[in-house]
């Protein structure tokens, strides 16, 4: 080992905790941060993200404007219907979507500035760095798909785990409404 080398390594060993961390801690630039999330290609994962959660955003915005008051007469006798019904979550389904799309450039800066606050200039040029091989373009290609089916996976341990806690759930509502000592 040279004594250059020597020397850096002796006083990283003795140099106290604090500094340490504080040369761990600096954050990566933003620049490099955006080059990230842009190869990462954000929208590939929102898009599918947000149709999946479409139908319960689409069934609570119904069931509000149902609820409402104030709603006029001729779109509830319009949700009252199944072809309404369809109409409507169309339409509530496209203008979400597309309220969502507008703002994936401001998820995307979000993203990047957590990115950056997270991890050094040199962390954020490795992963940019792997993204841009061919294991991390495949990576990302394979996301959306990796998704998908990890997500349908999650959708069948959650309508186990329901079925599973549903009939507990009824035992201790019904506990609730039997007197005490019976």
């Amino acid at each position: 080992m040279s004594p250059l080398r020597l020397l850096v390594a002796t006083a990283l060993l003795v140099a106290p905790e604090p500094v340490l961390a504080q040369a761990a801690a600096q954050p990566g630039t933003i620049a490099t941060a955006r080059a990230l999330v842009a190869q990462m290609r954000m929208e590939r994962v929102l898009d599918p993200m947000f149709a999946q959660l479409m139908p319960l955003m689409v069934s609570n915005v119904e069931n509000a404007m149902r609820a409402d008051t104030a709603a006029p007469a001729a779109l509830k006798a319009r949700l009252a219907t199944d072809a309404g019904r369809q109409q409507v979550g169309a339409i509530i389904s496209e203008e979400f979507a597309r309220a969502f799309r507008e703002r994936y450039p401001a998820i995307a800066e979000a993203t990047a500035e957590e990115y950056r606050k997270t991890f050094s200039e040199s962390e954020l040029t490795t992963i940019l760095a792997f993204y841009r091989s061919p294991t991390g373009a495949k990576l990302l290609d394979a996301q959306p798909a990796l998704q998908k089916a990890l997500s349908e996976a999650g959708r069948g341990v959650g309508r186990d785990a329901a079925m599973a806690a549903f009939p507990k759930v009824q035992a201790r509502l019904s506990a609730l409404d039997t007197p005490a000592g019976k």
